[in-house]
């Protein structure tokens, strides 16, 4: 399984907007599967139900402020199941206000860690 992560972030009327595209490719030779929640495949943009992000300005831990979900035991239905030999799913997350980003002008290191864990990848508003 391969994760790529990718980020827009920009400050506008001085809040932060900051959204984070997850692709999860299959690269085995099984498929795998897992619960779309994880991935942001419920809706369209929106914010995580869940902390399924590491982010970090210079050293300092960034806090998760978002929702927590309880969800009960999973259905069928609520799993997406990705064929062996790079099929992929693309999931979106609107974070703008699911983190205290303090500092806007700090650089921010990001991992998303909902299926498996990606590179990290950094970044700054613009």
């Amino acid at each position: 399984m391969h994760i790529q992560l990718e980020i827009e972030a920009k400050q506008i009327d001085e809040k932060p907007r900051v959204h984070a595209f997850v692709t999860v490719r299959n690269m085995t030779n099984t498929e795998i599967r897992f619960e779309k929640y994880r991935l942001g495949l419920e809706s369209a943009l929106r914010p995580p139900t869940n902390n399924f992000f590491e982010v970090r300005a210079g050293d300092r831990q960034v806090k998760y402020k978002g929702m927590m979900m309880k969800r009960g035991k999973p259905k069928h239905e609520d799993f997406i199941i990705l064929k062996p030999g790079e099929e992929s799913a693309r999931g979106r997350f609107d974070l703008s206000e699911a983190y205290h980003w303090g500092d806007p002008n700090s650089e921010f290191t990001i991992w998303y860690d909902g299926v498996a864990s990606s590179a990290p990848v950094k970044f700054r508003m613009k």
